[in-house]
This record gives C-alpha cells, sequence and structure tokens, in this order.
C-alpha cells in the first residue's frame, strides 16, 4: 500500500509538472477578419492567463505563451470556429515551470492585438525574444515541432 501511495505522489507531481510547463504555439490563418473572432482570441487568452499576440488580417496569425494544458485548450476552442484555413505551424515547450509571476515566460505577459499591417511588430517582438524561428515558420507555411 505505501509503494502504491509513493507511486500515485509521484505521478500527481509529474502530472503538475506538466500542467506547469512552459508552452508557445503559433497558429496560422487563411485570414482573421470577423469581430466576433477576433473578440473571441483575446477573452480566452485573457481567461486562460496567455501572454502573446494577434496580428489579424490576411494571414492572420496568433502567438501564445503560457501553461502547456492552456495552450491546447486555447487552441482547441479555435479549432471549434469555422476557418477558411487554420495550422499550428509551431507547438513547443520549455522545460522551464510557469511560475506564479509568469517570470519565465518571453512573450508579453497581456495579449494584445496588433494592427492588421503588424507583421513588422510581431517580427521584432519575436527576434527580441529570441524566438525568430517562430516568424519563420509561420511565413515559409511549414510545421515546426522546435526541440530548443
Amino acid at each position: 500500500a505505501a509503494d502504491a501511495a509513493a507511486a500515485a505522489a509521484t505521478t500527481a507531481a509529474m502530472g503538475s509538472r506538466r500542467d506547469q510547463t512552459l508552452a508557445r504555439r503559433l497558429i496560422w490563418f487563411h485570414h482573421i477578419k470577423a469581430p466576433g473572432k477576433r473578440k473571441a482570441a483575446q477573452t480566452w487568452a485573457k481567461e486562460l492567463d496567455l501572454g502573446g499576440f494577434s496580428k489579424p488580417g490576411y494571414p492572420g496569425i496568433i502567438v501564445i505563451e503560457g501553461r502547456a494544458e492552456d495552450c491546447e485548450a486555447y487552441v482547441s476552442r479555435l479549432k471549434r470556429l469555422t476557418w477558411k484555413a487554420m495550422s499550428v505551424r509551431v507547438a513547443e515547450e520549455d522545460d522551464a515551470v510557469v511560475s506564479e509571476r509568469g517570470g519565465l515566460r518571453r512573450l508579453p505577459a497581456a495579449f494584445e492585438e496588433l494592427p492588421e499591417n503588424g507583421l513588422g511588430i510581431m517580427g521584432e517582438a519575436l527576434r527580441e525574444a529570441g524566438l525568430e524561428h517562430m516568424l519563420e515558420a509561420a511565413l515559409k507555411q511549414r510545421t515546426v515541432k522546435w526541440t530548443g
């Protein structure tokens, strides 16, 4: 019984660590124009405590950062909406654990919508965060599983 309790505690600890793993997603869309979808993207990011930004227009790009399970929930919610085209171009997780203050995040803690011509702003923010590979993946239209 003691072995079972120890195993359960280890599994619970591993599960809680997974729940706190810092993750990022870059989601590419043919376009993001509808006001309702734009509002939903912002509302859900705030509800799930995700940082990052969206670039509406053609193409639409959303970059999020937060707990792995929250990133997955966000992507799942977006997938339930109707899109002409939607693709998760980058899905990555850091070995880092998200602190309550989010101190390990590289992207802005608050989710913000950039202007439709804000691709340059997004690119600069990703470069400054050492995440230029994310923008490259979005623009080259290929999927990247980042391991570094």
